[in-house]
């Protein structure tokens, strides 16, 4: 079986001898030397119940039949390039429930600790980010000295622009302060359930890069850990630099969430107004996403999961449905 670049296909898996103990539950892991010879493929885990009536089979000879478990899990090809899967490949191992610990995030509490959700309450309403680091004169002159292509009096000019205006630029752009704007919600349709999915598998390199981006947010009050029944999984996506952009994976989430059809300008609409014009301003906000403020209802919602925890977004994240039409709203605000 091929799968193509970016592709999810559910596949049959036979899991081994799992009848052979009945009445158990078991959970399959991803892993093995098979699959590592596949980087790009991602196969999440599971876990199944051998049912009494699953007794094994015998033959008329009292030899065991198949004594097999036959699994649908969902396969990725996160690659640029197709991928052949044989069958018959080794996907991972099956072992008793008791013998891995698996955490089900739906058997425990679903919320924050009460302090730091009255707390959060108090950032919105009072606008405030004590976490936020205000750029000072020094740094402001230190970035302003490397406009080598201006002279002098013209640095001195834009150091005193910057000054003037300081509350308003991010001298660390992972940490930037929230906008005063509506926070983003995200409204569910009625009687939805929360979602969960397991984690992608990850080699050394990316779960290390991975631990590493997660504590920079924390220190930057961009994300909390939490306890919540909400679980999404993090794909680490490769720049051309060579860099990881952290993402989340919220396609379940944002399949029962409520579309918020706020209209995104167009391109030659834009490209139309340039017209008669000899100069132009270029500004870039600083992660412009995470400048918008997420409500208090829906923080547990975009829970992420990491091999070190359970976390939860206080600002809008990139990967939900409606976070263009947030952004947009807030740019024409």
């Amino acid at each position: 079986m091929w799968l193509k670049p970016r592709e999810a296909r559910r596949v049959r898996v036979r899991v081994q001898g799992a009848l052979r103990e009945s009445g158990r539950t078991w959970t399959f892991l991803p892993g093995g030397d098979e699959l590592a010879r596949l980087p790009s493929i991602l196969v999440p885990g599971a876990t199944f119940e051998c049912a009494p009536e699953e007794e094994e089979r015998e033959s008329e000879d009292g030899r065991d039949i198949t004594g097999d478990r036959i699994l649908m899990v969902q396969v990725l090809n996160v690659g640029d390039s197709s991928v052949q899967l044989l069958s018959g490949t080794c996907l991972g191992l099956a072992h008793p429930h008791a013998e891995v610990g698996v955490f089900n995030p739906m058997g425990i509490g679903m919320e924050l600790e009460k302090d730091e959700l009255d707390e959060y309450e108090d950032e919105l309403q009072g606008g405030r980010e004590p976490d936020t680091e205000l750029p000072n004169v020094e740094k402001l002159r230190e970035k302003v000295g490397g406009l080598a292509h201006l002279t002098e009096k013209q640095r001195e000019q834009v150091l005193e622009l910057l000054i003037e205006h300081q509350d308003i630029f991010a001298i660390n752009p992972n940490a930037p302060p929230s906008a005063n704007v509506q926070p983003h919600a995200i409204r569910e349709v009625a009687g939805s359930r929360p979602v969960y999915a397991h984690g992608y598998r990850m080699n050394p390199k990316k779960s290390a890069e991975l631990e590493r981006q997660v504590k920079e947010k924390v220190e930057a009050g961009l994300v909390v850990p939490v306890r919540s029944a909400y679980a999404s999984p993090v794909v680490l996506v490769k720049k051309p630099d060579g860099s990881f952009r952290f993402t989340c994976d919220y396609r379940k989430l944002n399949a029962q969430t409520i579309p918020d059809r706020h209209p995104l300008p167009r391109i030659d609409d834009l490209l139309a107004q340039l017209g008669g014009n000899q100069f132009f301003t270029c500004l870039d906000l600083s992660s412009g996403f995470f400048q918008i403020p997420l409500d208090k209802d829906s923080v547990l919602k975009t829970a992420f999961q990491t091999p070190g925890g359970l976390y939860a977004w206080k600002r809008m994240p990139q990967g939900l449905t409606n976070a263009p039409a947030a952004f947009q709203r807030a740019m024409a605000a």
